[in-house]
């Protein structure tokens, strides 16, 4: 726990004695008790506690009026940013997608840029966050709270003959052939969607002009100053990591409870 801290406190480059200004964003609208929330709930509560200045930015009917740690920064009319999975992992089709409600909010992104946050946290499942990032022009950090999904895949070697890329599969560090090869081909099915699920996203930020010419969401999830991954060693395969990618697993653990 000190250490996710100590983290924190290099990423936004404030003296330790001093309180940075921080921004959580959860993926999607940020609903209340999604799983994601929940990683940054406690990723807040800890910051708070540490004395820096937090802020959430979720969409208006998700604001909890019983925390007092922290902040909430609203956008969107009540019931206005869908409540659904798909604007997680699909590209809104509509103007009241909850990526477009966010984006196309000038006022609040202009006034997201003049609070001169120290650092941006973001969910890394959320290519939107990554597009919200660079239109706010601010040093963030990227948590990945599905694991090593769709995070630093990009960046650190992929080691396909001992590491799966499904996050569901039976397979072990120590592949047959056959099992190496279906690997691949998985591998290369994944970076396909992937693709057209971010050109999707990365034509909403032309559209809405929060991005410059050659940014693609790969791109920008690389500025990246720290990435915290919600995984452990002894739970996931062996790879080759970069210096700054932490892993933060177990940070929703709890002490066991008695039995009701």
């Amino acid at each position: 726990m000190k250490s996710l801290l100590l983290l924190f406190g290099v990423a936004v480059a404030v003296a330790v004695a001093s309180a940075g200004k921080v921004l959580v964003k959860p993926v999607g609208p940020g609903e209340r008790g999604n799983s994601h929330r929940l990683y940054m709930d406690a990723i807040a509560d800890i910051l708070a506690d540490d004395g820096h200045a937090v802020s959430m930015l979720v969409a208006a009917q998700h604001a909890d009026a019983s925390v007092s740690k922290y902040k909430f920064i609203t956008y969107g009319a009540d019931g206005a940013a869908p409540n659904t999975a798909e604007s997680q992992f699909s590209v809104p089709q509509t103007s009241g997608g909850n990526c477009e409600l966010l984006l196309s909010n000038r006022t609040l992104l202009d006034a997201l840029a003049a609070d001169d946050f120290d650092v941006v946290v973001v969910d890394g499942l959320s290519f939107c966050d990554l597009l919200l990032v660079r239109a706010v022009q601010s040093p963030f950090v990227v948590v990945g709270t599905a694991g090593f999904s769709m995070v630093v895949g990009n960046d650190s070697p992929n080691m396909l003959s001992f590491v799966s890329a499904g996050a569901f599969t039976a397979n072990t560090d120590r592949m047959s052939f056959a099992q190496r090869l279906n690997n691949v081909v998985e591998y290369l099915l994944e970076n396909l969607m992937l693709a057209v699920v971010e050109g999707g996203f990365m034509k909403i930020g032309r559209d809405l002009d929060v991005v410059q010419r050659g940014d693609t969401i790969a791109s920008i999830r690389r500025r990246a100053s720290l990435v915290f991954i919600a995984s452990n060693f002894a739970l996931d395969y062996p790879r080759p990591l970069l210096p700054n990618v932490q892993l933060i697993g177990g940070l929703l653990a709890r002490p066991a409870g008695d039995l009701q």
